[in-house]
């Protein structure tokens, strides 16, 4: 399934967007920080001056932080 995503995303024309939509649904849905973080990893290597996709990094890693915790 997520594999098929990135397929997916990857040969989209502007897959940065993408990328970070596709990493902030699977926080929601599958509360899976890691493979979240890689993909908007992936968003900010493409566009590293765009603020939102910095500020949904902060927000992954910040929840991972907190499932840490509990």
């Amino acid at each position: 399934d997520q594999m098929l995503n990135g397929r997916v995303v990857q040969f989209a024309p502007h897959p940065a967007p993408l990328y970070n939509r596709l990493a902030l649904v699977i926080l929601n849905q599958r509360k899976d920080a890691r493979q979240a973080e890689e993909l908007i990893q992936k968003a900010i290597e493409l566009e590293p001056d765009n603020p939102v996709f910095k500020a949904n990094l902060v927000k992954v890693l910040g929840y991972a932080a907190m499932k840490g915790k509990t």
